[in-house]
């Protein structure tokens, strides 16, 4: 997604980050490579679905209570 921005960021006569920034998701590898850098987020997708997994058993648990 991040990447089809740049393109119609760039195709439609705009720049990067003058006119608009770009957010990118799950630390693509080409995040580095492309100018200018995109900015990217790391979210750890096992340790949230634990976590959410964790969350849900302690309700289910305290509802039976």
């Amino acid at each position: 997604m991040a990447i089809g921005a740049y393109e119609a960021i760039f195709n439609n006569g705009f720049n990067i980050p003058d006119d608009f920034s770009v957010i990118g998701h799950d630390d693509i590898d080409v995040a580095s490579i492309i100018r200018p850098g995109l900015t990217t987020m790391f979210l750890p997708k096992y340790e949230l679905g634990k976590h959410a997994a964790d969350m849900l058993i302690k309700k289910i648990e305290n509802n039976r209570e």
